[in-house]
């Protein structure tokens, strides 16, 4: 069996080159070779073509080795050079040497070429695969990096839009539709969506959303979206579908995985202004090790690929290594806010995928997603919970922010709840000693400035108390593991929040958790 070679071989003499064709078919080689003389014949040859191997006479009449190493090296590409001379002094190969050739050999004894050059792929091939986990492992410290800071960021945003948001429905509540002022209060409140948007897409690029993950089928999901995405794209993109008919189960937030579509769908879309063609592909895929050397942060295992393709304007390979940082955008000012494909970036992450993006200027691009997949059937999308009931019962708020404690409080007031306040931890488990016998559920932020809330919940637990928590913050980076909220009897509702969706929590949580607060021992 031949191996194939792509050999670029500059030497004078056509008979020598055919020498060394002759020793390269004998070593197991089938060349495809360009025989150049001058330092422009190898620029264009270069340009032209990918070799794998440069074989070079060491002296010619207008060209040499030593210059053609210094061309090459000025080009940026690792590609073995190795010199082919008829007469090289020891100290003239060891200079060879030095300057970048990789090896150098006799015209009269060319026996040992085709083991040489095989030793020389396999060294270039582990350089490359060196430098790609290198660039991955750049990439992803990257990443990380921009993700704590959007982390940071998203933690005090969300607490000023749970406020904004809050508010406006308690204003919106208080009037009707002909007042002054509810047309004021809509944009508010719309104004504070949009921001928040902002927020969880930033949540999401630093992988510290809550998942709501179940075991779902994305053909079902893709199926239920391509009305939406036919109307968003608009008449001039035809989009076709391409399900795996046997395509297996992923386990995912049903919300992030629409996302994760749109946002690509959206984002061929921009790329097309004249017009064109979207693919959506399913199919079931198997990764092995050396699969996972392209796919940053996959490991080798089963996935179901999700795969997007355009016939849209394509990507320089400078804009491909930076589109899913946060906030880098190809748009004019005003059309984007650059975070689309970050938020992909998180989501998919977060979901122990990866992402891939093939794509060249003129070509059009593919985004492919892996999901791992699961050895379970789906489960069917659960319908949007109804408006709660006004409820009853004594909770607990411990919040250190003034302005979300009080919101809080006025909102489950207006539900029928008594509601003791608190704004630290301390002050917290004060109030909750004093009262034990009457609490129903415990409302803590996760994050406070002398201790948090986890801490309240240990605290509470030393005191052998059972009690409902629920825990409101901007991010729950803590919990990746369901099971461990179920045994602890705690809950998470992630901010920004509407007072309704807080309502409807708390009324969930004291459903479940219907026993009477005086059966607890008296802590007095």
């Amino acid at each position: 069996m031949t191996t194939p070679l792509r050999a670029l071989i500059i030497e004078d003499s056509q008979s020598d080159a055919e020498l060394i064709l002759l020793e390269l078919r004998q070593g197991g080689f089938e060349p495809t070779y360009e025989r150049v003389e001058t330092a422009y014949e190898m620029t264009d040859a270069l340009r032209r073509q990918t070799w794998d191997v440069i074989l070079a006479d060491y002296t010619l009449p207008k060209f040499s080795a030593p210059e053609a190493l210094a061309l090459l090296k000025k080009t940026g590409r690792d590609i073995p050079l190795l010199i082919i001379s008829g007469s090289i002094g020891e100290e003239t190969a060891v200079a060879a040497m030095k300057a970048g050739a990789h090896d150098y050999l006799m015209k009269d004894n060319l026996t040992r070429l085709p083991a040489a050059i095989q030793r020389e792929l396999r060294e270039a091939e582990n350089r490359a695969e060196r430098k790609s986990l290198e660039k991955q492992l750049l990439q992803a410290q990257k990443m990380e990096s921009l993700g704590q800071l959007a982390s940071g960021i998203s933690h005090d945003f969300n607490n000023v839009l749970t406020g904004i948001l809050g508010y406006s429905d308690l204003g919106l509540a208080k009037i009707n539709l002909g007042h002054p002022l509810y047309p004021n209060f809509i944009t508010i409140r719309k104004l504070a969506e949009r921001a928040a948007g902002i927020t969880r897409q930033l949540l999401a690029f630093a992988r510290r959303q809550t998942i709501e993950a179940i075991d779902l089928n994305l053909n079902a999901i893709i199926s239920d979206l391509l009305k939406l995405i036919a109307t968003t794209l608009g008449e001039d993109i035809r989009i076709k579908f391409t399900p795996d008919a046997a395509l297996k189960t992923v386990h995912a937030d049903i919300a992030q995985i629409e996302q994760v579509l749109m946002n690509l769908c959206i984002n061929a879309r921009d790329a097309m202004p004249q017009g064109g063609a979207l693919t959506i592909e399913t199919k079931n895929i198997h990764l092995e090790k050396a699969d996972c050397l392209a796919l940053p942060n996959a490991r080798p295992g089963s996935y179901v690929l999700l795969e997007v393709i355009d016939t849209g304007t394509g990507m320089e390979e400078k804009v491909r290594e930076k589109i899913f940082e946060p906030f880098f955008t190809t748009k004019s000012p005003g059309k984007g806010t650059g975070l689309g494909l970050s938020l992909v970036y998180g989501i998919v992450r977060q979901h122990h995928g990866t992402i891939q993006v093939q794509s060249a200027p003129g070509k059009g691009t593919a985004f492919k997603v892996y999901f791992p997949s699961v050895e379970k059937p789906a489960i069917p999308k659960p319908s949007p919970p109804s408006l709660p009931p006004r409820g009853s019962g004594t909770i607990l708020v411990v919040e250190d922010d003034p302005a979300v404690r009080n919101l809080i409080k006025l909102v489950l007031d207006n539900f029928g709840y008594a509601v003791l306040a608190a704004d630290s931890v301390k002050e917290g488990l004060k109030i909750f000693q004093a009262h034990s016998n009457s609490i129903t559920l415990i409302l803590s932020d996760m994050v406070m400035p002398e201790a948090s809330g986890m801490d309240l919940f240990r605290k509470i637990q030393e005191l052998k108390q059972n009690v409902p928590f629920l825990f409101i913050s901007g991010h729950f980076n803590h919990f990746e593991d369901p099971d461990f909220l179920l045994r602890n009897n705690f809950h998470l509702l992630e901010k920004p929040f509407s007072p309704s969706e807080l309502a409807a929590k708390v009324d969930a949580i004291l459903r479940k958790n219907e026993f009477n607060p005086s059966d607890r021992p008296d802590l007095n």
